[in-house]
C-alpha cells in the first residue's frame, strides 16, 4: 500500500498541500478509518495477536485494539474463524472517534465484507453478528450506528442490515446473492437528517448500488449514545460477533454535518480503494 507524506500544517490553516494517510480521509469529517493492509494501521503479520494495537489512520486518532482472540489477517481483512457465534470475539474501537456525536445530523458509515454463503451451523437462536458499530441491540433507539447480519436457526444468512443516528434498520437483503458470491463488497449506510429538518432519511448501499431507503418524518434529532462501546464483532453478553470465516475490512465513519461532501462520491471512492488495497 502507498504511504502518503504528511505535513505538520493543519489543512484548515490554509497554505500548502496536506496529504492524509488514505485518500478517503476528509478533514475534519472523517472520524475514523482502519485499513489493516496499511502498515501505519498494523505493521505485523498474520495472525494479529490478541490485544494488538490497530491505529486509526486519521492523523491524531486514538488506537483500536484487537480483542482476546488472535485473528487471521487475510487480504487486508480480519477473518472471524469461530465455528459458532460468540460474545467474546471482537476488536475494541475508541469511542472518541468511532461514534457519532450528539450534534451529528448527517453521517456515513461503511465497511468491506466477505461473507460465506453457507456453513453457519445451527445457532440456538437467531443471531445478529455485528460487523461494525455501536449499539445495545437492533432497536432504533439503541443504535448510534451499526452494520450487522442476520443468521437464522437453520444456519442461513438471511440479511445484512444497517442503521445510524437512531434510524430504523435498512436492509440489503435484495443484494444478498451479491454479498455472498465469494467476493469482497462494500456495505454503506448514509443517514441524512440535515437536508430537511425533522426528517431522517437513511439509505443502505452495496458497493455503488442503492438497495433500500427508510424515512422518519418525525425525527427528534436525538442521536443515541448506547452504553455499549463501538466494536468490530461482539460486545460481551449482548452482541454476537461474526464467525464461519466472515471477513471485515476498512471500517469507516464520517460525520458529514455542515459539509458539501456527497455520500455517493465517497462510497464510490471506498469501493475503488477497497478493490485496490484489499487484495
Amino acid at each position: 500500500m502507498t504511504v502518503f507524506l504528511q505535513s505538520d500544517e493543519s489543512p484548515l490553516s490554509g497554505g500548502g498541500n496536506y496529504f492524509e494517510n488514505d485518500e478517503i480521509i476528509k478533514r475534519p469529517y472523517t472520524l475514523g478509518l482502519l485499513d489493516f493492509s496499511h502498515e501505519l494501521c498494523y505493521a505485523g503479520q498474520s495472525p494479529v495477536p490478541a490485544y494488538a494495537v490497530l491505529n486509526n489512520l486519521v492523523k491524531g486518532g486514538t488506537a483500536a485494539n484487537n480483542g482476546p482472540v488472535a485473528r487471521v489477517l487475510e487480504s487486508g481483512m480480519l477473518k472471524f474463524t469461530g465455528a459458532a457465534p460468540d460474545v467474546s470475539d471482537y476488536v475494541t474501537l475508541p469511542e472518541s472517534e468511532f461514534s457519532l456525536p450528539a450534534t451529528c445530523k448527517r453521517a456515513l458509515v461503511s465497511v468491506a465484507l466477505t461473507l460465506p454463503a453457507t456453513g453457519y451451523g445451527t445457532p440456538a437462536a437467531t443471531r445478529y453478528p455485528m460487523f461494525f458499530g455501536r449499539m445495545n441491540n437492533t432497536a432504533a433507539a439503541n443504535i448510534n450506528f451499526a452494520i450487522w447480519g442476520i443468521v437464522s436457526t437453520d444456519g442461513v444468512l438471511t440479511s445484512v442490515q444497517g442503521a445510524a443516528l437512531g434510524s430504523v434498520a435498512v436492509s440489503a437483503t435484495a443484494q444478498l446473492a451479491t454479498l455472498t458470491d465469494g467476493g469482497t463488497h462494500i456495505v454503506s449506510v448514509y443517514a441524512d437528517g440535515e437536508t430537511t429538518p425533522g426528517v431522517l432519511t437513511t439509505r443502505i448501499y452495496v458497493d455503488n448500488t442503492l438497495v433500500a431507503t427508510a424515512k422518519n418524518s418525525a425525527w427528534d434529532g436525538v442521536v443515541p449514545q448506547p452504553s455499549n462501546r463501538p466494536r468490530i464483532g461482539s460486545y460481551p453478553a449482548t452482541i454476537h460477533g461474526p464467525w464461519n470465516g466472515m471477513k471485515v475490512g476498512r471500517p469507516l465513519i464520517m460525520d458529514l454535518t455542515g459539509s458539501s461532501l456527497i455520500a455517493a462520491d465517497i462510497i464510490s471512492q471506498q469501493v475503488a480503494l477497497t478493490a485496490e488495497y484489499l487484495v
